[in-house]
């Protein structure tokens, strides 16, 4: 049975998947723990896009200015091939109030969500990381470690996993994650460009080198995306450090319109995957975000 100090639900990982899960939970009035092995939130922009239906949810919890002040407002995309334009799209027709995405960046999404949860008196238990847990059918037993190494028993009625693609609450649960990556390596990166086009605009370039997305990002920011498809026997570049000129390399092959590409913040080789769990829930516990799917990006 729970006693009074533990919680109904007990969430390990406040990424945005974790950060919202509590956010409804304390709006509700849910008795709710929050833990997270990271130091703070996320400092790195990896997902960025906010779309009309969480926009939404943004307005309904109260943030929605905040989010429209900090992120670019995107309301079409551009395709080329070989430098000659082939569509325009328009988000014009979503049934939304808001008939476009947002990309934000999910250092500010964590932030706003964070402030919500806080002006609410919720908050993030950091340093905290889960060691174990055991179904007792009625309430899951879940054993947590704080930075000074000390350790506490928590029993809560649920346990949900948002701890991310390399989930130890789905790896105890012995749950695999099925599906396939593919034969392709990708460069992303995050940089300052120089080129004088709308900040409001996707870009999608095709050409011989292989496709390349270019996606708007706070503070004068834009993230590129390209693939390199790989040949049998070609080596992939996924565990190669990625550089600027890399980028400016395949930005310089792929896009017929010119940018001086400056001031990196991330950059990284990876492979795609697409791969998800066959369940979801496992008597008491739920998983969530990439500890049950992942889909990279692009």
């Amino acid at each position: 049975m729970l006693s009074n100090k533990d919680p109904e639900v007990l969430i390990v990982g406040a990424g945005p998947t974790g950060l919202m899960l509590a956010c409804g939970l304390v709006r509700r009035g849910v008795p709710f723990r929050i833990i997270d092995k990271k130091q703070g939130l996320s400092t790195h922009v990896k997902a960025s896009e906010v779309t009309p239906a969480s926009l939404e949810i943004f307005e309904d919890y109260g943030i929605i200015d905040d989010a429209l002040r900090l992120g670019v407002k995107v309301s079409s995309f551009k395709m080329y091939a070989h430098g000659k334009p082939v569509w325009q799209g328009q988000y014009g027709e979503i049934d939304s109030p808001y008939r476009y995405q947002v990309h934000l960046g999910q250092p500010y999404t964590e932030q706003l969500l964070s402030g919500f949860l806080e002006e609410r008196g919720g908050q993030v238990e950091w340093e905290t990381e889960l060691i174990s847990f055991k179904d007792l059918g009625e309430a899951v037993e879940v054993v947590i470690r704080s930075d000074d190494g000390s350790e506490e028993v928590v029993h809560s009625r649920y346990l949900c996993a948002c701890d991310g693609a390399s989930s130890r609450i789905r790896a105890q649960l012995n749950l695999e994650i099925e599906g396939h990556t593919y034969p392709a390596d990708n460069l992303i990166g995050n940089v300052k460009m120089d080129w004088g086009e709308p900040q409001d605009v996707v870009y999608v370039f095709f050409s011989d080198a292989g496709e390349m997305t270019v996606n708007p990002l706070p503070d004068g920011y834009h993230q590129i995306n390209g693939s390199f498809r790989l040949s049998k026997g070609t080596p992939s570049r996924k565990d190669m450090t990625a550089t600027l000129a890399d980028l400016q390399s395949l930005f310089d092959q792929r896009s017929h319109i010119p940018a001086r590409l400056s001031e990196p913040d991330r950059l990284s080789y990876y492979m795609n995957h697409h791969r998800a769990v066959s369940r979801q829930k496992v008597g008491r516990v739920f998983l969530l975000g990439d500890a049950a799917h992942i889909v990279s990006p692009n």
